[in-house]
């Protein structure tokens, strides 16, 4: 088969005006006009607006900050895959791909006592148009066509990039981080709500308007801890990610290999019959460190400290298990 060669370029201009007033009021707004070429047929030219403000007032070393932005970006398409489904080694041209876009605005306040603590709360609320998902599709299939080697019941199965319409994203992020003398604690949570606002005329997957996002976790938490303290040094870190929506792997694994289920098990509406809810996975992870004379360092680490190998991000994968490590360090 000939080769083909396909040139890809995007330029852009951007415009940005910074105002302050008494070192208390700030305002950032600016514009980038961007043209994309050789993604889809016809060049891509787009407008993308920013703008932000925030107020800073500062007392008794404390610091007080109001903030807010709005903003809007853009992917040009086939340089990603958003969302997720059971996709296959076959991938269909799909001429009629969009990009994605995203726009939305964010508050938040941030504070800060002294150097030693400060808090973040943020609140966002973002609309998606035009994500792009992999969506699997039945094939066409010559008759003269072989079976494939890895579709033993000849079904044909494969998947198409295509535009899910729009999507919205909103929720809260909250951070905080303190520092006591050798210790230094950073902990993190987030709340995200990503459901299906409309659905493009000519997708063909299984979701629908109200519909959860696949594979967004609704909760995420994060904590960390480090004490610093000469040459020792040691550091603990736990995270959690909870409560999704996913596809029930073992399942669709079953019904693949499973004579006589039809390949429309397997694409369009019938695959919400595979969706199963995840509660979520906790991971730990921790070090230790001593440093001695001639630039030498004991290291001491753990991974995966609970043992959590299934869960994540779905019930067919299995991870590394407990790992712990010991090693010696020399600079020179």
């Amino acid at each position: 088969a000939a080769a083909t060669t396909v040139w890809r370029q995007t330029t852009g201009l951007v415009t940005q005006l910074d105002l302050a007033w008494q070192n208390r009021v700030f305002v950032t707004a600016g514009t980038r006009v961007e043209r994309s070429a050789g993604f889809v047929a016809e060049p891509l030219v787009s407008l993308l607006p920013m703008v932000g403000t925030s107020y800073v007032h500062d007392h008794a070393g404390n610091t007080f900050k109001l903030r807010a932005a709005y903003g809007k970006g853009i992917r040009p398409p086939r340089v990603t895959v958003g969302g997720a489904t059971l996709a296959h080694d076959r991938l269909l041209p799909n001429d009629a791909l969009e990009p994605e876009s995203q726009a939305g605005t964010e508050f938040g306040a941030d504070v800060f006592f002294g150097t030693h603590t400060a808090l973040h709360v943020t609140r966002f609320d973002q609309r998606a148009s035009g994500l792009v998902q992999p969506v699997s599709v039945i094939a066409p299939l010559a008759p003269s066509m072989p079976p494939r080697t890895n579709d033993p019941l000849n079904r044909n199965l494969a998947y198409q990039l295509q535009n899910v319409g729009a999507i919205s994203n909103s929720g809260w992020e909250v951070e905080g981080r303190l520092r006591a003398g050798a210790f230094v604690v950073q902990s993190s949570f987030t709340h995200v709500a990503s459901r299906v606002l409309a659905i493009r005329r000519g997708y063909t997957g299984e979701l629908r308007v109200g519909d959860r996002m696949l594979d967004v976790p609704a909760q995420t938490l994060g904590l960390s801890l480090r004490w610093d303290d000469g040459p020792w040094n040691a550091s603990f870190g736990a995270t959690r990610v909870a409560d999704w929506i996913g596809y029930d792997r073992i399942a669709a694994a079953q019904t693949f290999v499973t004579p006589g289920r039809p390949a429309t098990a397997l694409a369009g509406p019938a695959l919400r019959q595979l969706w199963i809810p995840y509660d979520g996975v906790t991971r730990v992870n921790a070090s230790l460190m001593r440093a001695f004379p001639r630039a030498l360092t004991l290291i001491v680490s753990g991974e995966n400290l609970l043992d959590r190998q299934t869960g994540e991000p779905d019930n067919i994968t299995i991870l590394p298990g407990r790992s712990i490590s010991v090693g010696l360090r020399a600079r020179f």
